[in-house]
């Protein structure tokens, strides 16, 4: 196993607090700002970085949300945490005062206090939640809010996420230990079902097929759930620290096959694969600094390869990290290959899962 974490893709000086790679387009990333700003990063540019503008209202409104939209690769939107919402097209450039900047298409109704926002697969929704108990959908194209699902948790709601492929469905949580799965051609406001957990949860996520859930509550409590009905499919044995603010996140990779984590109370990530529970490795994402907390936020690519015998994964994931007590947040891109000897029984396992041939996608 090699790995390979010193390759900063953004330096302190922009202060990153949100990023998302495209969904179809190979090395494109965009970058939100504590300060409300967007940068973004091309195949084509390298380390170049292209300024887009300021899309929060001051230089305090942190971009929290950031969503590519799936049908239109050209197409993005972003909350900020005083809950300005845009929709807006890369391609959508005007002169500026100094640079060129990128106008919004779409400018919606402002929800207080945003902590998420999502495009549903279709790219008619749009699903934001906030420090507050309700969620609210707006329409895309007539930028007007539609739905509003109303005191649904007990604490606010940390995350609200679209299912990948169907556009009805979605899921949130909050600390109140919940996590709920919702349709929105429902009109009488009742959960399709809950999932109780030990701690607060800070991340919900689908699998790329939407066969499961993914969660991710306080102290590594890492947990994958079927979609259909709730019911709990693994429970990821990660170490827990006894810290209550260690506040933990998990992602799927591109295929669905790995599962990144790590929390802010630590210095590492953690892989895992996400059939068996299996803990692959553990990565130091930062090493040398004088404080271990971490605010970790992770975005994935992944090759996966099988020559004879040998089980080759090559993971390559940006992590933001933010240095507490310091205003320093680096996005810093990691690069791990993996080598597993694997007898006939393993190889007959990852060609059910169709892992056989390369691919790359973020």
């Amino acid at each position: 196993m090699s790995t390979n974490c010193d390759s900063k893709v953004i330096s302190g000086k922009f202060r990153a607090r949100q990023f998302e790679y495209h969904p179809s387009i190979p090395g494109t990333v965009l970058f939100g700002t504590v300060r409300g700003n967007l940068v973004l990063r091309t195949q084509e540019s390298g380390q170049q970085l292209s300024f887009l503008g300021t899309f929060g209202l001051n230089s305090l409104d942190a971009i929290l949300g950031i969503c590519w939209l799936k049908n239109n690769p050209n197409k993005f939107v972003v909350g900020s945490s005083f809950g300005k919402i845009i929709c807006s097209d890369i391609r959508n450039k005007v002169r500026g005062q100094l640079v060129e900047v990128v106008e919004p298409c779409f400018e919606y109704d402002d929800f207080a206090k945003l902590t998420s926002v999502h495009v549903n697969s279709s790219s008619e929704r749009i699903l934001v939640s906030g420090y507050s108990n309700n969620v609210l959908l707006y329409d895309m194209e007539r930028a007007e809010p539609v739905q509003t699902f109303r005191e649904i948790h007990a604490n606010h709601i940390n995350i609200a996420r679209f299912a990948n492929k169907s556009p009805n469905l979605f899921v949130t949580c909050s600390f109140d230990k919940m996590v709920k799965a919702w349709d929105q051609r429902m009109t009488d406001r009742q959960p399709i079902y809950s999932i109780q957990g030990e701690n607060g949860f800070v991340m919900v996520n689908f699998s790329p097929d939407d066969t499961f859930l993914l969660t991710s509550a306080n102290d590594n409590e890492i947990n994958q759930y079927l979609s259909v009905d709730g019911s709990q499919h693994t429970s990821f044995q990660v170490p827990r620290t006894g810290l209550k603010g260690n506040f933990s996140r998990a992602y799927y990779s591109s295929s669905g096959a790995r599962i990144i984590t790590g929390a802010c109370e630590e210095s590492g990530l953690s892989i895992l694969d996400s059939s068996t529970g299996e803990l692959l490795t553990r990565v130091d994402v930062y090493s040398g600094r004088k404080n271990d907390s971490l605010y970790i936020q992770v975005s994935i690519r992944k090759a996966v390869l099988v020559v004879d015998n040998y089980f080759c994964i090559y993971i390559s994931f940006l992590v933001l990290a933010v240095m507490l007590f310091h205003s320093m947040c680096h996005i810093i891109s990691c690069h791990m290959c993996v080598e597993f000897a694997c007898g006939t029984d393993f190889r007959r396992r990852v060609l059910r899962s169709r892992q056989l041939q390369v691919h790359s996608k973020p």
